[in-house]
């Protein structure tokens, strides 16, 4: 192992050759790594090793989705290995993996960047850095996007929790833990024939084929219970999304400005937004946003008071709607009379 000076003969041994072959080799295979810095790491942060399947190079605290393992429990000796090694996971872009094979905690950050087909380290569950497309300053939680694995986007109720950001909207650094798992969740099915905005009120057509996931379209008639609202990322005709599901719901309405807390809304068939004046859901507040007008509301089931004038030369009644005051207000629309049973 020593130095050779200009001029002088070199005649290497075997074993100076192969250290020098060692060294080179160890050099190689940490390339990918020396581009970025070493992401500090603890007892809170599952670390597992991947390897990247997404088709190109990915750069450290890139977001892939989980897609398979890459070592099968499939015969005696990888039993062995699957029950005594370290797992590899083939990870890929979420977007690119199959829908029966999706799911929205099923995703790793990257601690190194990892060339494509090649073997790094990720993180599985934790607290990472991590920039975020920041729709909202006061958002606390965000999800990844599908087709693109440099960041995540903010929301109300992502899988992952924000701790910390940087001011203001854009893209952003923040500190996350992830995956939570705060509210309940169903998958959506996109049968409507168009793509679903956020707060678009979706008629439950069907349960889909696999379990919490339901088929939906858009609503079919007035003052449907069995509608939820759908939110995230815009949602293309046919496509499945995730969609969290609680007491409270923010549902796109025709218009906000005619909208008051404790009115009554529903669905009106043919339509994405509720309606004033059909039952199904109470008002608690109301938005106006660049995006459109938004109501949070809370299920009832109660129908709207009516206020009716009795007509008896004839079969049918005029009624309208009324507000808490007695009030009538809205369009006029007939009742058939039941008669009384005179026996």
């Amino acid at each position: 192992m020593k130095k050779v000076a200009k001029g002088q003969t070199f005649s290497p041994k075997a074993d100076t050759w192969n250290a020098f072959i060692d060294a080179a080799q160890f050099v190689r295979q940490r390339q990918t790594a020396m581009t970025s810095s070493v992401i500090p790491t603890n007892r809170q942060n599952t670390i597992v090793k991947i390897r990247n399947k997404s088709g190109e190079d990915q750069n450290q605290l890139s977001v892939l989705g989980i897609d398979d393992l890459a070592i099968k429990p499939d015969n005696e000796e990888t039993i062995q290995c699957f029950r005594t090694e370290q797992p590899v996971f083939d990870c890929k872009r979420i977007a690119d993996i199959d829908e029966a094979k999706q799911h929205e905690m099923k995703f790793v950050v990257l601690v190194d960047p990892i060339k494509n087909n090649e073997c790094g380290r990720a993180i599985v569950t934790g607290i990472t850095p991590i920039q975020i497309q920041f729709l909202d300053d006061k958002h606390s939680y965000a999800s990844p996007i599908p087709d693109d694995p440099m960041m995540l986007f903010s929301s109300n109720d992502g899988v992952c929790r924000v701790l910390w950001k940087q001011d203001g909207v854009g893209v952003k650094w923040a500190l996350i833990d992830f995956p939570v798992n705060d509210f309940p969740r169903v998958r959506f099915k996109n049968n409507t024939g168009s793509t679903l905005w956020e707060g678009d009120a979706c008629e439950v057509e069907s349960a889909g084929p696999d379990p919490w996931t339901l088929n939906v379209v858009k609503p079919t008639g007035d003052s449907l219970l069995n509608v939820l609202p759908y939110s995230g990322l815009d949602l293309l005709a046919g496509e499945i999304g995730t969609v969290h599901v609680g007491e409270v719901m923010r549902f796109a309405v025709d218009s906000a400005s005619s909208i008051s807390p404790g009115d009554f809304v529903g669905t009106q068939s043919g339509y994405f937004e509720l309606a004033k004046n059909r039952f199904g859901f109470l008002v608690l507040a109301t938005e106006s946003t660049s995006d459109g007008d938004f109501a949070y509301v809370r299920y009832s089931g109660l129908p709207p008071v009516i206020k009716a004038v009795a007509d008896s030369s004839g079969d049918t009644i005029d009624v309208k709607h009324c507000d808490s005051d007695g009030n009538t207000e809205g369009d006029t629309f007939t009742l058939d009379i039941i008669p009384e049973d005179e026996s």
